[in-house]
C-alpha cells in the first residue's frame, strides 16, 4: 500500500456557518454546470457529510443540492469527457468510478486498469498508488513486475510504500 495520494475536496463541514457552506455549494454547483466533474463528486460529499453532520442548521442545505447517486451519474458524464480529451486526473477519477461501479459505470477492473494506465501515461502519478494495490493485491491482476514499477514510480515522488508480499 503507499501513502500518497490526493484529497478529493475541502472539509466543507468545516466552514463556519451554513451560509458559508451554501456559498460552496453554489461556487460548485457553478463548475457542474460547466461541465467539471470533480465539482460533481464534491457536490455528492458534500451532501453525505451534511447528513452526517446531524445540525440541523445544516440539514436545510440538502433542499439546495440533488442526491450523491445524481451527482456521481452527472460526475461520470463530465469526467469520461474530461478524460477523452487527456485529463489524467479525470481519467484516474474515471478508474475509480468503474473500480466501484459508481455513477452509472459498471463495476469492470479491466476499464478501471485501463484507465489508472492511461492516466499514468498523461502524468497523473497518482494513478500508480491504485495500480501497486491492484497489481499487489487483485487475485486475478497481480502483476509483481508492473507493481515494483509503480512502486518505483511513487517513490520517486517521495510516497511511501509498504511492501506487500
Amino acid at each position: 500500500m503507499s501513502a500518497c495520494h490526493p484529497s478529493l475536496s475541502i472539509d466543507v463541514m468545516s466552514l463556519a456557518t451554513p451560509e458559508a457552506i451554501l456559498m460552496h455549494i453554489n461556487i460548485l454547483k457553478e463548475l457542474v454546470e460547466a461541465g467539471n466533474g470533480r465539482a460533481a463528486m464534491q457536490l455528492a460529499e458534500v451532501h453525505f457529510a451534511i447528513l452526517l453532520s446531524e445540525e440541523e442548521d445544516k440539514m436545510a442545505l440538502l433542499t439546495s443540492i440533488k442526491s450523491p447517486s445524481e451527482y456521481h451519474q452527472i460526475a461520470f458524464k463530465h469526467l469520461t469527457q474530461e478524460a477523452m480529451s487527456g485529463d489524467g486526473e479525470a481519467m484516474h477519477d474515471l478508474a475509480v468510478y468503474f473500480q466501484v461501479g459508481r455513477g452509472g459505470a459498471p463495476t469492470d477492473m479491466e476499464k478501471c486498469i485501463e484507465w489508472n494506465e492511461n492516466a499514468l501515461a498523461a502524468g497523473y502519478y497518482f494513478a500508480a498508488n491504485d495500480l501497486y494495490t491492484t497489481y499487489t493485491t487483485s487475485p486475478s491482476h497481480l502483476n509483481p513486475e508492473r507493481a515494483k514499477e509503480m512502486a518505483e514510480i511513487l517513490r520517486s515522488h517521495n510516497c511511501a510504500v509498504v511492501e506487500l508480499p
